[in-house]
């Protein structure tokens, strides 16, 4: 596989690349929050622990691409390794594309954009539709996938609506022609 073909399947799913901006942001921003929390508390102790929180909070935004990258090549690697290099960029290329492109399923794999993942059909043990709640109110409506190494990846969540079921269904039914194994429940 090409540095262009391994860009494109990085590019695709990792987080933006604005979270960088965003991490460099809030690094940037830890003195004035000093200076609010000093000068609204009067607390030596807080302002300085709110200063080293906002820095902490901003190298997370600056780790994140990076750590989402290494999970996606450690599966790029083991693709070309048992089964050649152009399998998974093929799948890339060719595979369906679901829920306004933010799910690409393949013969092979499954790629999810933004989120890190690209994960290898036979892999996969169970899909299943949840709806989150807090407090006994339905918050998020979620496709989980659960792997043989009891790996559990949300690959699609949505606020909670009514009609997300049916949404939901078409993408796990496309999912299931590649995952003919799976514990489907829906």
């Amino acid at each position: 596989m090409t540095k262009s073909q391994k860009e494109d399947i990085l590019d695709y799913t990792s987080p933006p690349k604005i979270m960088y901006i965003v991490g460099a942001v809030t690094i940037a921003l830890s003195p004035a929050v000093y200076f609010i929390v000093q000068s609204i508390k009067h607390d030596q102790l807080l302002s300085i622990s709110g200063g080293i929180t906002e820095i902490l909070v901003g190298i997370l935004f600056l780790l994140i691409r990076p750590w989402y990258n290494a999970n996606v090549m450690k599966t790029l690697k083991k693709s070309e390794a048992d089964y050649g290099s152009g399998k998974i960029y093929y799948d890339f290329r060719n595979g369906k594309r679901l829920a306004n492109d933010t799910i690409i399923c393949g013969e092979r794999y499954l790629f999810c954009k933004g989120m890190g993942i690209a994960i290898y059909c036979p892999d996969i043990v169970q899909i299943k539709y949840e709806t989150s709640e807090i407090r006994f109110i339905s918050a998020s409506d979620n496709i989980t996938v659960r792997l043989k190494n009891r790996e559990k990846l949300i690959i699609r969540s949505m606020p909670h609506e009514k009609s997300n079921k049916e949404k939901f269904a078409k993408i796990i039914n496309v999912i299931k022609k590649s995952c003919p194994d799976a514990d489907i429940r829906a």
